[in-house]
């Protein structure tokens, strides 16, 4: 009799393993399968009625974790990469069974089924970072095409806006009807704000020439902050300034790689609440020197986050700027051979990290 009571209890623990298996192999979303296991877990223990199955794993819990009897129950960690991600545990509902103990075989089982719910984990792992790849190459191939495009756009309108400002030159020089040099001054005025723009466009698609020097960033850094002064004042923000990266040098354009900074730190700035802070940090990492700029704003929405550096995209304030700073900053770090990327989350902040080759 004893001998079918154990037959019955391994079919019911292969019966279960078969079940999680089979649950595991079609989904990957914790929501959806973490809670069946636990139903499926309870059905294989030798009292299904009185037990209560509980998964903790990524910092959520799933199951009937609060009227688990703590006083008897079984434990088994989840691993990941030799990491404790979480754990399932198996005890009583009431204080009926509370001198019952666990067959040797449930808990065995216990840790199998960690091991099932492990390699859903990091099944769920790699998917998100083959879908963090592929959108970090659909967003490299349309910047490349805006690229190409916002070039061509730059070198189509500079002719017509260099004829626009000699002929106002020409007026402003020959005109003595007042009515005649306003209108002009103010036509002027618009096409060289519109040659801003067109240079703006050609620092997006690298077509500005470079005069590159060996250059400590320390230095560019501090002139960025005194550069916004006024700015960190009014908005009452602390900045944090480290520098980890004392006397290590890279080949930059100093001009252009000061907007950079002055671009990023304003946006940071103009993120942050009154009386907030922006974490400035340069380190040196591998053959790579790299510039953190950390606010704690509400955070760009994920919605729009593939669209940041795309030419004339804001996501600030209606009226603020001609969303041309963030698409001229990856330009720029495009044709100093180097790289910027950035994270963030709601109501957290924004980190910037932008990344340039160090010289020997």
């Amino acid at each position: 009799m004893e001998d079918q009571v154990k037959l019955k209890e391994r079919i019911k623990e292969l019966e279960c393993l078969y079940e999680v298996s089979t649950l595991i192999s079609k989904a990957s979303d914790f929501d959806q399968v973490l809670p069946t296991l636990c139903e499926i877990l309870e059905k294989a223990f030798q009292y299904p009625d009185l037990v209560q199955a509980s998964i903790t794993l990524d910092s959520k819990n799933y199951g009937s974790l609060d009227i688990i009897d703590d006083r008897n129950q079984i434990r088994q960690e989840i691993l990941f990469q030799e990491e404790v991600i979480g754990y399932i545990r198996v005890g009583f509902k009431n204080t009926a069974k509370r001198q019952a103990s666990f067959l040797i075989e449930e808990k065995k089982l216990l840790t199998k089924i960690s091991q099932e719910v492990s390699f859903l984990f990091e099944r769920r792992k790699r998917l998100e970072k083959e879908d963090e790849l592929t959108q970090i190459v659909n967003r490299q191939e349309r910047l490349t095409v805006l690229g190409e495009m916002t070039a061509g756009i730059a070198h189509e309108l500079n002719t017509p806006l260099g004829n626009v400002i000699g002929f106002s030159e020409f007026i402003l020089s020959n005109s003595k009807d007042k009515v005649v040099v306003d209108d002009a001054k103010k036509v002027k005025q618009s096409a060289l704000h519109a040659r801003e723009i067109v240079k703006k466009l050609m620092f997006f698609s690298c077509e500005i020439p470079q005069n590159l020097n060996s250059t400590e960033l320390r230095p560019l850094v501090e002139e960025a902050l005194d550069l916004l002064t006024p700015l960190i004042k009014e908005r009452e923000v602390e900045i944090s300034f480290r520098n980890e990266a004392e006397g290590k040098f890279a080949l930059i354009d100093k001009i252009q790689f000061i907007q950079v900074i002055f671009n990023l730190l304003n946006n940071a700035i103009q993120a942050s609440p009154t009386g907030g802070k922006v974490e400035v940090k340069l380190s040196e990492k591998n053959n790579f020197i790299t510039l953190m700029i950390q606010d704690f704003g509400k955070g760009i929405p994920a919605e729009i986050q593939g669209k940041i550096f795309d030419p004339f995209f804001t996501y600030g304030k209606k009226g603020q700027g001609n969303g041309l700073g963030l698409s001229v900053v990856h330009g720029i770090i495009k044709k100093h051979k180097g790289r910027i990327q950035f994270s963030s989350e709601k109501n957290q902040g924004t980190s910037f990290v932008v990344s340039i080759p160090k010289l020997p």
